[in-house]
């Protein structure tokens, strides 16, 4: 996961587990960082999930809540993060070989090439933590066999098991 990810994802843990208003001040200064990034982030979780599943809700542009459907859980929220990140979605083009370049993996996923070069620069972050390298054209991960079969086995397993969890 990414950190702009696990960011967003720890915004959900905090107002899902408070179950209360929070002010975006103290939202901001938990997460680590500006109100410009909250309400970016605010606006992302907000396009990933349906009205009906989970929103949060702004007042006074000052206080923050999660609304969401009493069947929601955090384990199908968080299954649903990794899912549908664009990380998981390149770590998935990776493992089925497609050799895509950024500018026709962001064609095939209807996104901006620089969302995608954003996410490719935290991808690489993340696979030097273990030894690996993020080639980008094309996207591929270089380096030992077993360091990547371990890290997108691990990768996977992560979010396969938290979305059977959900359920």
């Amino acid at each position: 996961m990414t950190k702009s990810d696990y960011r967003q994802l720890r915004l959900l843990s905090l107002l899902f587990f408070k179950n209360e208003l929070v002010s975006k001040v103290d939202a901001a200064d938990y997460l680590e960082i500006n109100k410009l990034t909250l309400n970016k982030d605010i606006a992302s979780i907000n396009n990933l999930f349906s009205k009906d599943v989970l929103e949060i809700q702004v007042f006074k542009n000052k206080w923050i809540i999660l609304s969401r459907n009493r069947q929601t859980n955090f384990a199908l929220i968080t299954a649903n993060m990794i899912y549908t990140s664009q990380a998981f979605r390149i770590a998935l083009s990776t493992l089925n070989d497609a050799k895509e370049t950024p500018t026709s993996f962001a064609n095939k996923e209807f996104i901006s090439t620089s969302l995608v070069y954003n996410k490719l620069e935290e991808l690489d972050n993340l696979l030097a933590e273990h030894r690996l390298i993020l080639n980008k054209t094309p996207i591929e991960f270089l380096g030992n066999e077993l360091y990547i079969r371990f890290f997108l086995f691990s990768y996977f397993r992560q979010s396969l098991s938290l979305f059977w969890l959900a359920f």
